[in-house]
């Protein structure tokens, strides 16, 4: 099982899985961005930061080497496996992003690359990503997005658009500190995608309920968000 068909439906899309020809995990934010993201959100040293939808692990060493205690979680056990192996001592665990084996308020930072938008429900994974987060703590989040969103800003299959996303974080305490758009990182991407697999036809294949010709419609993107609980929480 993937991480897609267990977060979603099928399709290669936001697999932890996924690796390009040379074995590299193969994800549309790529290493770089991982680390500019996980940099922005300056997750202290010491604190417990949830890695949600880890895949093979790439971003969990590099919270490691920022001292940070990690704890990785995802829905494929494929995928579960790698990390021990790569990654000594990391601690791993099988369970659904709306539903983490935490106590409230317990955690000092979240991670969420291509998973936010695999959820069947985005608003109840945010809410429970809350709940879980100690009050000035901060969700990083780095997943594809709805440049021409359909509508008044609603989501395109699973896939929302800008201001329905800052909407959802604000509705369950999140205060959205940034929001880059990182739209040109899916280029290069994309290219290595195709040299993989030959077609784009896989990608999508049903993830979040997006074919590859509602995601050209709606002019997928990627971007890079911070966003941080507020003090008193918020009931959800």
């Amino acid at each position: 099982m993937t991480l897609a068909s267990s977060f979603s439906e099928t399709g290669l899309y936001g697999s932890g899985l996924l690796v390009d020809a040379t074995g590299e995990s193969l994800r549309p934010g790529g290493l770089e961005l991982s680390k500019r993201l996980i940099s922005t959100a300056n997750f202290s040293s010491g604190e417990l930061v949830v890695d949600i939808g880890c895949g093979r692990g790439t971003s969990l060493a590099q919270l490691l080497s920022r001292d940070c205690a990690v704890l990785g979680v995802d829905m494929a056990a494929d995928a579960l496996t790698a990390p021990r192996q790569a990654i000594c001592g990391v601690r791993v665990v099988c369970a659904r992003g709306p539903e983490l084996p935490l106590r409230t308020a317990s955690v000092g930072g979240i991670l969420a690359e291509c998973s936010l938008s695999l959820m069947s429900s985005r608003r109840a994974a945010l809410a429970e990503w809350a709940r879980v987060l100690r009050p000035g703590a901060v969700l990083a989040i780095g997943d594809v997005f709805a440049r021409h969103p359909q509508g008044s800003d609603e989501a395109v299959a699973g896939i929302a658009g800008q201001k329905t996303l800052i909407r959802e974080l604000s509705s369950v305490g999140l205060s959205v500190l940034c929001f880059e758009d990182c739209s040109d990182v899916l280029k290069s991407w994309i290219a290595r995608f195709i040299f993989r697999h030959g077609t784009l036809d896989s990608l999508w294949n049903g993830a979040c309920g997006l074919s590859a010709e509602k995601a050209r419609r709606a002019a997928i993107g990627y971007f890079l968000t911070i966003a941080r609980k507020s003090a008193g929480g918020c009931d959800v």
